[in-house]
């Protein structure tokens, strides 16, 4: 039985047409998997560079403050007390290292699980530097 030249045609297109789909299909199943691993990567990356700001704030590590930045950290997490990288960091008496907080844009008004915010606790430190810094930047919030 022979088979015409239409129909080899036909037989090719339609082989082709289940290549394509098979192809879409294992490229989507492949998108999805690799969505997953981004969202876990991304996931991953963000708690790392967490953990960079809050060990920059504690270090008084300002560059590392800056670098995180520019990787698009999130300048008011907050830690299981309530901390952000700002409070630590007035905690600590970086005064360079608040005044990088603040240019790159962390918010004044956080508080920690107790209520208080970064101001509070440089005024009650006594240390006046960083609550003049603090007041300076509330002026201009």
């Amino acid at each position: 039985m022979s088979v015409s030249i239409f129909n080899k045609s036909k037989h090719k297109k339609i082989i082709l047409l289940i290549v394509v789909i098979f192809i879409i299909k294992a490229t989507y199943a492949r998108n999805q998997d690799n969505a997953k691993q981004y969202a876990v990567l991304s996931f991953f990356k963000n708690q790392l560079l967490h953990q960079l700001l809050f060990n920059a704030a504690m270090t008084g590590n300002e560059l590392l403050i800056i670098d995180a930045v520019k990787r698009n950290a999130q300048l008011n997490i907050q830690d299981r007390k309530g901390y952000t990288p700002l409070i630590v960091a007035v905690l600590n008496g970086y005064y360079h290292v608040v005044e990088a907080l603040l240019m790159a844009g962390a918010m004044l008004s956080i508080k920690d699980n107790s209520g208080r915010t970064a101001l509070d606790y440089a005024l009650q430190s006594n240390n006046k530097k960083v609550a003049a810094l603090l007041l300076e930047a509330a002026k201009n919030y």
